[in-house]
């Protein structure tokens, strides 16, 4: 029985219904499964951003890409070579790579 089908059974009942089963577990399980479909236009979406993903994913850095994250490097170095060990920043660096794919899954969302 899916979730739809079994609120469209519990619903009939004006002010109680009353549930009887052989294993509350199973149904509470079957109760779980929708049985709604997507539709052809929220498959092709769907499809359409795994590709996507895909294609960025395999894809060499380009240009500036590599420049930017070089540019990075050097600008997280500076604090360090001018003021020593102590000054450096203590976060994670995150190549322009990899933020244009989070850039890109953020706009799937």
């Amino acid at each position: 029985m899916s979730r739809e089908l079994f609120y469209v059974a519990a619903s009939r009942g004006r002010k109680k219904i009353t549930v009887f089963t052989a294993d509350k577990d199973q149904l509470r399980d079957s109760i779980g499964v929708s049985g709604q479909r997507m539709s052809a236009l929220e498959l092709l979406r769907k499809n359409a951003r795994t590709v996507d993903r895909t294609r960025t994913a395999e894809r060499p850095a380009t240009v500036v890409e590599t420049i930017g994250d070089l540019l990075y490097k050097l600008w997280e170095n500076i604090p360090r070579v001018v003021f020593g060990p102590e000054y450096a920043p203590r976060r994670e660096h995150t190549p322009g790579r990899q933020r244009t794919q989070e850039r890109e899954m953020e706009m799937d969302r």
